[in-house]
C-alpha cells in the first residue's frame, strides 16, 4: 500500500508535467533557428534541378547591321570592294524573330540560340566603286537586300553556384551561379544588289547591273554564363562568348556579349527584355571571288519565358 507522503507527490508531478509540455520546444531546447544557409552546389541541383528541365526562350529583337562588306567580283571586271553598310542604307533597325531553346539536368546544359535580320533598301552612291562584278558611279542607285542569320549550338557545365536564405523553409533570397561553354556557331548571309545607272560617267561595255552572293561560315566558340536569382522571381543574366575558325582562304572571327532581365510573377513563366551585339569578321580572301564582311549585329530583345 503507496505511503501517504508518495501519494501526495503524484499531484506536483502531473502538474510539473503538464506545465513543461506548454513551453516551446524551442525554449526548452535553448535551440534558435540558423541565420543563414548556405548551399553546396550539389544540394542545389538535387533541390532545384532532380530531373530534366526545358526552357524556351521566344522573343523579338529589334537589331540593327553595321561595317563594312565586300562581294566576290569577276575576272573580266576585277575585285568587288568594300561598301559601307551605312552608305548602302543597310544599317537601320528592324524587327526580327530571335529566340532561344534550352535543356538542363543537374549542372549540364545543351542550348540553342537562333537571331535573323533582314532589310531591303534604296541608296544613291556619292563615290565610285565595284559592288562585286558590277561597276558603281557616283550618282547611281543601289538596291540591295541583305539576309543575315546566326545560330549558336552549345553546352555548359555549371563550375559554381551559391544560394543564400535564411531558413530552410523560406525562399531562396538570392542565388548564383556561373556556367563555361562550348560549342558551334553558325552565319548564314545572303546579298542581292543591283544598279540603277543614273550616275555621269563612262561605265565599261557589258558591265553588269546586278550580283548575288551566298555564304556559310561556321565556327567553334567558348564563352561563360553569369545567372543571378533574387527571391526566385527576378533573375540577371550575363553572357559572354568568343570565337574563331581558319580553313584555307576562310576565316572568321567573334565576340559577343549580352544580358537580359527576367520577371516571373507565378514559377514557370515570365517577361524578359536585354541587349545583345556580336561583332564579327567574315573572309573568304579567294582572289577576285572574295568576300568579306568585317561588321556587327547589336539592340534589343523581349519576349516571354516558359519553363517545364
Amino acid at each position: 500500500m503507496p505511503r501517504p507522503r508518495t501519494l501526495a507527490l503524484v499531484p506536483v508531478a502531473f502538474v510539473s508535467g503538464a506545465c513543461a509540455q506548454d513551453v516551446p520546444l524551442a525554449d526548452r531546447l535553448d535551440e534558435a533557428p540558423p541565420e543563414e544557409t548556405i548551399q553546396t552546389p550539389e544540394q542545389l541541383a538535387e533541390e532545384v534541378l532532380p530531373g530534366w528541365t526545358l526552357k524556351l526562350d521566344p522573343a523579338v529583337s529589334y537589331f540593327a547591321l553595321s561595317g563594312d562588306i565586300e562581294v566576290p567580283g569577276s575576272a573580266a571586271s576585277g575585285a568587288g570592294t568594300p561598301f559601307d553598310l551605312g552608305e548602302l542604307n543597310l544599317d537601320s533597325p528592324g524587327l526580327a524573330p530571335f529566340g532561344r531553346l534550352q535543356l538542363a539536368r543537374g549542372d549540364f546544359r545543351a542550348s540553342f540560340t537562333g537571331a535573323t535580320a533582314r532589310t531591303n533598301r534604296e541608296a544613291a552612291i556619292s563615290s565610285p566603286g565595284r559592288l562585286g562584278p558590277a561597276t558603281v558611279l557616283a550618282g547611281d542607285v543601289i538596291e540591295s537586300d541583305l539576309s543575315f542569320q546566326i545560330f549558336d549550338l552549345s553546352a555548359s557545365y555549371r563550375v559554381f553556384s551559391r544560394a543564400y536564405r535564411d531558413d530552410i523553409t523560406e525562399p531562396v533570397r538570392l542565388a548564383v551561379s556561373l556556367h563555361v561553354l562550348g560549342g558551334l556557331r553558325f552565319y548564314n548571309v545572303s546579298y542581292e544588289g543591283s544598279v540603277s545607272p543614273l550616275g555621269a560617267g563612262v561605265r565599261p561595255a557589258g558591265s553588269p547591273l546586278s550580283t548575288s552572293t551566298d555564304q556559310f561560315f561556321a565556327e567553334p566558340i567558348l564563352g561563360a554564363q553569369l545567372d543571378v536569382e533574387i527571391f526566385e522571381r527576378f533573375s540577371v543574366e550575363f553572357t559572354g562568348s568568343v570565337g574563331g575558325f581558319v580553313a584555307g582562304d576562310r576565316t572568321s572571327a567573334s565576340l559577343e556579349a549580352g544580358v537580359g532581365f527576367t520577371v516571373r510573377p507565378v514559377p514557370n513563366f515570365g517577361a524578359t527584355i536585354g541587349y545583345r551585339i556580336l561583332a564579327f569578321d567574315l573572309e573568304d580572301d579567294d582572289g577576285f571571288d572574295s568576300f568579306e564582311w568585317d561588321g556587327a549585329i547589336a539592340g534589343l530583345f523581349w519576349g516571354i519565358q516558359l519553363r517545364f
